[in-house]
Order: C-alpha cells, then structure tokens, then sequence
C-alpha cells in the first residue's frame, strides 16, 4: 500500500532495533522519494562508475547508533549541504514516534519553520497520547555543528538544548 503512485516513487526501509526482544513485530522507517528526482541523481553517479541498491538517509545510521538515555528529540543536521537541513527523531517509552527531515530555508526564517515543524509534531503526538511531558532536546553532533545549531536549536525550542558528541 502507497500514498502515492507507485510507478511515481521509489522507496526502500530501515528496520529499527527491537526495543523488547519477546515483541513479534518490528518497527521500520520507510523512505519514499520521487523516481524522476532520484533517477535524475543516479544518471549522474552511475556516469561516475557508481551503482546503488537502496535509497538511504546517512544521517539515520548515526541516529540509530547515538546512545537514547531517555525520553526527548533529537536533531542531527545535515553538514555541507547546499540548504540545511536537520533530521529530528522523537524518541518516547524506547520506541521512536516521529522522524522527519526540516529543510530550512534562509537564516531569518531558520527558527520560525523549525518552530512551526516542532509544534505540529508535539500537538499530533498529544493527542496520539505519546507525548505527556516537556520534551527534552538533543543535538547530536560536533562541535563544528554544535557552535552554528545549537543557538538556532535553543531559540527555536525556547530551550536549552543538550550537545551529545557524536
């Protein structure tokens, strides 16, 4: 099942770790892009020599691998890119809730749009009843991207945001 035409998209999954190993099923995060975009990306890599099976996020591999202590989000931005952007997780009870990506825009709207982003994901997870408490947050990464996120990150958040080192 798709949301979106499949002739239109391609997609591959991530299976997530168990967080309770008697549980059957298993969480996966999923990750569809457009065949045109991506097809367009791979004509250039495969002219280069380069062939690819699956669609990844590399920044999803250093989430997974981050040590989780509690409950809160987590933001791992994307370095060197042409526009930031930064992968946010909220991770509730061991099981990770929401994932998405925030492509953000020029430096005065950086914070309103993450704010934006933010405050939607915490009324969806109210009333999906994951959410009960203040998050904490997160920042995983160096201390290159700590010193240029972190006061985006703590503005947007009107909190004070952990550094973990990656």
């Amino acid at each position: 099942l798709s949301p979106l035409p499949v002739t239109q998209i391609v997609w591959s999954i991530e299976p997530l770790p168990a967080a309770d190993e008697a549980d059957e099923m298993i969480q996966v995060i999923l990750v569809i892009a457009s065949r045109l975009e991506v097809e367009r990306f791979l004509g250039k890599l495969e002219s280069s020599g380069y062939l690819t099976d699956r669609l990844e996020i590399p920044e999803l591999h250093q989430l997974l691998a981050a040590p989780k202590p509690g409950d809160g989000v987590w933001f791992l931005p994307r370095l060197g890119a042409e526009l930031p952007s930064v992968l946010i997780a909220w991770w509730y009870g061991g099981t990770l809730r929401n994932l998405s990506v925030a492509n953000l825009g020029d430096e005065e709207s950086r914070v309103t749009d993450l704010r934006d982003q933010l405050s939607q994901v915490a009324w969806a997870g109210e009333m999906e009843g994951w959410l009960s408490d203040d998050p904490h947050f997160h920042l995983l990464g160096d201390t290159a991207a700590a010193e240029i996120w972190k006061p985006v990150l703590d503005q947007a958040t009107n909190d004070a945001v952990t550094v973990d080192e990656l």
